[in-house]
């Protein structure tokens, strides 16, 4: 069986930026990524280093806000506008493929620019089912065409568009001086798309690109990253503060009275939900810069449950309001009262844990909840 290298979708986007666009992009230049999907937008600013790779200036970014909903906001006009058209969908499946497909160039090529409405092919299918419920007329009518004003056209970018905007405006607000943006994903071929990123992105500063083929960088950049020896990203921003669940000495108005036990050696009360800290939301991270803590275990078998938050704070314990579980790994065959080594690495597409014991170091794992 072949390994599996997990790649982020806009990491893969940015090598290929570097490989095979002419994005003429310098040692100590920074770049943002801003990948389009069709469900989801994600973003990425990296600073290309001497040796060719990259280190993450800014935690990364995204949003529900991909070509998918533009799409849907098109769907929901003709569902309200043509009172058959969930017939049509349920009956006449191939020509609502098609509708879909014939839409997708339409919404690609729109630029907004124009007064004039935006034709719209409909379907021998569409039409079949229209003939039930419109007069002659009217389906003679929507066989010349049918016809979407540039408001109604607008309408349905602007309020995905919006959000791009937003999302990479705060990015930039992040990442300091940024010289390049380079949108790429399907999405990022729309016209509407491109023309309101140029206007309302680009300075003398900093340029907005478009590459040929926005919408197989991320393909292309996970071929090449696959291929490669080393690792590309040579430094990760921390999206999140991880830690883990451990008992410690009980601080009252801190810790909670339920979660509290007395330690039977020493009689000490102890919290058992604390969370310890490993690394913070917004910490820079090598690609195998590993993390250690050490620890006394209390029990033969010790359950390391690894936890997360977006909190701006250090929780103290691991139910306050927006800390979740992310994993677990169990640690069997360890003996009472001795120190547990626990190591974490969290530069990688994946997080990698060590655990040394009396017995030597093992490697684990982490069963994602």
């Amino acid at each position: 069986m072949q390994d599996v290298m997990i790649v982020l979708e806009p990491e893969a986007a940015s090598r290929s930026v570097l490989k095979q666009i002419d994005a003429s992009i310098e040692p100590h230049e920074r770049y943002m990524i801003v990948d389009c999907g069709g469900g989801t937008v994600d973003l990425v600013t990296h600073e290309l280093q001497e040796d060719g790779g990259v280190k993450e200036v800014a935690v990364g970014s995204g949003g529900c806000c991909g070509g998918s909903y533009v799409d849907q906001a098109y769907l929901d006009y003709l569902s309200e506008r043509f009172g058959f058209f969930d017939q049509f969908k349920r009956t006449k499946q191939q020509h609502y493929y098609k509708l879909l497909a014939n839409w997708e160039m339409t919404k690609i090529n729109f630029t907004g620019q124009s007064d004039h409405s935006t034709d719209i092919d409909l379907p021998p299918g569409f039409l079949r089912v229209a003939e039930e419920h419109l007069d002659d007329d009217e389906v003679d009518s929507l066989a010349e065409g049918f016809e979407i004003p540039v408001e109604d056209m607008r309408g349905f970018f602007d309020g995905v568009v919006d959000k791009i905007m937003e999302l990479a405006k705060l990015q930039l607000g992040e990442s300091g001086a940024v010289h390049k943006i380079i949108f790429v994903g399907g999405f990022a071929r729309s016209k509407y798309l491109q023309q309101r990123a140029k206007a309302e992105l680009e300075t003398v500063e900093t340029r907005v690109i478009i590459p040929p083929s926005p919408a197989s960088a991320v393909l292309k950049g996970a071929v090449l990253l696959r291929a490669e020896p080393t690792a590309f990203v040579k430094e990760r921003i921390a999206r999140q503060t991880y830690g883990i669940c451990v008992s410690m000495p009980f601080v009252k108005g801190k810790h909670n009275d339920a979660h509290s036990t007395v330690d039977a050696a020493t009689g000490t009360l102890l919290a058992t939900n604390a969370f310890h800290p490993f690394v913070l939301r917004k910490q820079s991270l090598a690609f195998d810069e590993q993390v250690s803590h050490k620890f006394q275990a209390g029990q033969s078998e010790v359950q390391v449950r690894l936890y997360k938050t977006s909190a701006r704070d250090v929780p103290a314990t691991i139910d306050e309001p927006g800390v979740g579980l992310l994993g677990r790994v169990t640690i069997p065959d360890v003996e009472i009262g001795s120190t547990l080594e626990i190591g974490m690495t969290f530069g990688d597409t994946a997080i990698h844990a060590v655990v040394t014991t009396s017995s030597g170091e093992r490697p684990f794992i982490f069963h994602l909840d």
